[in-house]
């Protein structure tokens, strides 16, 4: 009972420490002038984020577990950062963009998309129409890609490149568009990002700053293994024809037959 009361007691006090120093942070960072003022976020809102991340990561690996648990092999190939990466950022896209899209005003995780929308105000409610159209592509079908393309990792599919090229060039299609989006509106990069240094750094740049790099990397991952593979497999058909042409003559009678088609192929069909 006490051991209990020890732990519930350290539980409150890590919630107060932590609501004291968010509100130090929303002291210091204030609110836009031109906006809502900045969403809280309390102990509990990051708790729902964070645990809705871990819990689906987990129920992710679990699924894919159950997949490769006769086969050792794949099972060491499970627990990989690229693996890793694919379910993580297949369960932002379809969880919480899919949040911003379908459930803005009813998810649980709402204080945390208000939070983000304090930073980019396209996120709002309601969603600039672009931002949501572009949102919904990448909820529906970028997000079930990831997942498909981490199952082909672990399994070693021969589909498992040419869709994570096309995952990837999504994802950096996506990204692009969001950069470039404000520039072409008629409000102006001021009128869709937050001035405010803490919120546009951290919520901005720092929680997008991940697709401008591993998608990338993935990308030209694939490239180069499909690019090696076409060159692999003209090679081995080069090398088996050789390796034809060098064990032909050894045939009684081949090498006088060959020798007749290079006769008649010099003189156009007549020995």
């Amino acid at each position: 009972m006490r051991q209990r009361y020890n732990l519930e007691s350290l539980q409150q006090y890590a919630a107060t420490a932590f609501n004291t120093a968010t509100e130090l942070v929303y002291s210091y960072v204030g609110s836009d002038e031109t906006k809502t003022p900045v969403a809280r976020m309390t102990a509990m809102d990051w708790v729902k984020v964070l645990g809705g991340l871990g819990a689906g990561i987990a129920a992710v690996f679990g699924v894919l577990f159950l997949t490769t648990k006769e086969n050792k092999s794949l099972q060491r190939q499970l627990f990989s950062p690229t693996v890793f990466w694919l379910v993580l950022s297949g369960l932002i896209h379809l969880w919480i963009e899919g949040s911003f899209v379908f459930f803005r005003t009813s998810s649980f995780i709402k204080p945390g998309l208000d939070y983000y929308a304090a930073g980019d105000f396209r996120y709002g409610s309601p969603m600039e129409a672009g931002t949501a159209a572009m949102e919904a592509i990448t909820a529906l079908l970028e997000g079930p890609l990831c997942w498909a393309v981490a199952f082909a990792a672990v399994h070693n599919k021969a589909w498992r490149h040419p869709a994570q090229l096309v995952l990837c060039t999504a994802q950096i299609y996506g990204l692009v568009w969001f950069i470039l989006h404000p520039f072409f509106s008629k409000e102006g990069w001021k009128g869709h990002l937050t001035s405010d240094p803490f919120l546009f750094y951290f919520l901005v740049v720092g929680m997008n700053a991940p697709w401008a790099v591993v998608p990338v990397c993935l990308w030209l991952e694939s490239w180069e293994a499909l690019v090696g593979r076409e060159g692999g497999g003209a090679g081995r058909r080069r090398g088996a024809k050789e390796k034809f042409e060098t064990l032909a003559p050894s045939t009684p009678g081949s090498a006088s037959v060959a020798e007749g088609r290079t006769r008649r192929r010099r003189g156009g069909g007549r020995e």
